[in-house]
């Protein structure tokens, strides 16, 4: 899915409530991978994906661009994953291909009906039932959107696509060919406040939910890793991993409820992906384990490098599926 602005070569950036992330490349592949780079927000400058103190937001914004020698360039930037809606979606068979767009633009607000008005939309055909054709309508409030773009716009740079960041990592998961058509591959993207779950079949988004991580406590902070840089980390880790076991019993209640009300009982979720910036997915990967016996994977830092060989590390991973959009 992409919400297109313009056509030109772009570097990618992710805003996140607590950090902002580049990557930059000579070329669209991953071979040609020249810097990247990440600044954490102080809390509430954004909450839920929801801009919550443009100026001082556009502020650090203005910093990175200056820092990273960004300046009047192209971005890819992701939609934030709380205000994407999905839901399948039937319509008429006789619909073409090619008019399923049009159809959808005059259908939603009569017989499609939104919780928001004036969505941007987009939507991947799933396939037939008898007289309908089903397919998943992504679609987010063209406020969110243009508010994003217009940040993007301030500081001096140029939005040429907004994505989903579920597509951008199985984008990168496929381009590494580890995924096969007939798997059931449930995409768990976790960060420090959320955890977006989807499942993809036949290389087509199927489901999607979006789940918060509680963190009353506000247990994560900042300070300097073993190489100077400034890095995020937990000041209670007890307390952090509690919060996420409500997590754990919504993403088991997801698989059930694939196998048997989506599917009936006749297929079922077959591996789980685990990514994300949360720095403790080894944990959740334990956890998760200790759960299920679904096949859990996940992709590490060896995986890709710069031009000049220096590892990119797992949290840079959504960036580098948006910069793969065009390939």
């Amino acid at each position: 899915m992409a919400f297109l602005f313009g056509k030109k070569p772009p570097v990618n950036i992710i805003i996140k409530d607590h950090v902002i992330r580049y990557v930059d490349s000579k070329a669209n592949n991953l071979q040609s991978i020249k810097e990247f780079g990440e600044r954490y927000l102080p809390a509430g400058l954004i909450r839920d994906g929801k801009i919550v103190n443009r100026d001082s937001l556009i502020n650090i914004l203005e910093e990175c661009v200056e820092n990273w020698g960004l300046k009047k360039r192209n971005v890819n930037f992701l939609v934030p994953d709380s205000t994407v809606l999905f839901r399948k979606v039937s319509i008429p068979k006789d619909v073409a291909d090619d008019e399923i767009k049009g159809y959808l633009f005059f259908e939603i607000g009569t017989s499609i009906h939104l919780p928001f008005e004036d969505p941007i939309f987009d939507y991947h055909i799933l396939g037939e039932i008898e007289d309908k054709k089903e397919i998943l309508l992504f679609a987010s409030p063209e406020k969110t959107v243009l508010e994003y773009e217009q940040l993007l716009e301030t500081v001096q740079l140029k939005p040429v696509v907004a994505d989903l960041s579920s597509l951008a990592s199985y984008r990168l998961y496929h381009y590494l060919d580890l995924s096969k058509p007939n798997e059931h591959l449930l995409l768990l993207q976790v960060s420090i406040n959320s955890i977006n779950l989807s499942i993809f079949h036949q290389h087509k988004p199927v489901f999607m939910r979006h789940l918060n991580i509680v963190d009353l406590d506000n247990l994560w902070s900042e300070k300097l890793d073993d190489n100077g840089d400034l890095a995020i980390y937990c000041q209670n880790v007890e307390k952090m991993t509690g919060n996420l076991q409500d997590n754990f019993l919504e993403i088991e209640r997801v698989i059930n409820f694939y196998k048997f009300s989506i599917n009936q009982g006749n297929a079922e979720v077959t591996k789980i992906l685990v990514t994300g910036d949360h720095p403790y997915l080894d944990y959740i990967k334990e956890k998760l384990a200790e759960m299920t016996s679904i096949n859990i994977i996940s992709l590490t830092d060896d995986e890709f490098k710069l031009t000049k060989g220096e590892s990119i590390p797992y949290r840079y991973h959504l960036p580098l599926g948006l910069l793969l959009k065009e390939v």
